[in-house]
C-alpha cells in the first residue's frame, strides 16, 4: 500500500546519500588578541609597568587600560606571527584586519597618553607653557602690589601735607 510520493530521501534514512561537501572549522590554536583570559593579564602588567614610568597617569585609568589591552592584543598577535608565520597560504596577512585595527588603536591610545616621541614633545610643550604662565600670573601679581604699595604711599604723603588748596 503507497501512502503517496517519495520524500527525496534515501531509503537508508537520512545521512545515507552522497557527501554534500561540508567542510568543518579546523581547529588551529588561536592567537588569543580577542580573548580576555588572554589580553587582560597582559595588560595589567603593561599597566603596572607604565605607571611605574609615568606616575602622571595613575588618575586616568580607563585610558591607560584601554591602552594596556590594544597593546596586549598587538603583542598576542605578534607572537602568534613569530610562531605561525605573518602570512597566510593566500599571501594575506593572518588576522589581516584585526591586527591592523588593534595596531591602529594602539598607536592613537599611545599619542592620547603621550607615549610616543611628538606627542610627548607636545606634552612636554604644554606642561612648559603652564609654568611659563603660572610665572606670567607671579610676574602680574607683584608689579601689581608695587602699583598699590607705591598709590598708598602716594596717598599717605598726600595726606600729610595737609592739602590747603582744596575747595
Amino acid at each position: 500500500m503507497s501512502k503517496g510520493p517519495a520524500s527525496g530521501i534515501p531509503a537508508g534514512g537520512p545521512g545515507q546519500g552522497p557527501a554534500r561537501g561540508y567542510r568543518w572549522a579546523s581547529f588551529e590554536p588561536q592567537h588569543g588578541a580577542r580573548s580576555d583570559r588572554h589580553v587582560d593579564p597582559l595588560a595589567a602588567e603593561l599597566v603596572e609597568a607604565l605607571l611605574e614610568r609615568r606616575p602622571d597617569l595613575v588618575d586616568f585609568p580607563e585610558a591607560t587600560w584601554a591602552w594596556a589591552r590594544a597593546e596586549g592584543r598587538c603583542l598576542l598577535f605578534e607572537r602568534w606571527h613569530v610562531e605561525h608565520g605573518f602570512l597566510g597560504p593566500d599571501g594575506e596577512v593572518k588576522g589581516g584586519r584585526k591586527v591592523r585595527e588593534y595596531e591602529v588603536l594602539a598607536a592613537n591610545l599611545r599619542a592620547r597618553l603621550g607615549l610616543d616621541p611628538l606627542a610627548d614633545l607636545q606634552l612636554q610643550k604644554g606642561r612648559a607653557e603652564v609654568v611659563s604662565l603660572v610665572a606670567d600670573l607671579e610676574g602680574i601679581r607683584e608689579r601689581g602690589r608695587q602699583v598699590l604699595e607705591r598709590r598708598r604711599a602716594e596717598l599717605a604723603a598726600g595726606e600729610g601735607r595737609g592739602d590747603a588748596g582744596g575747595a
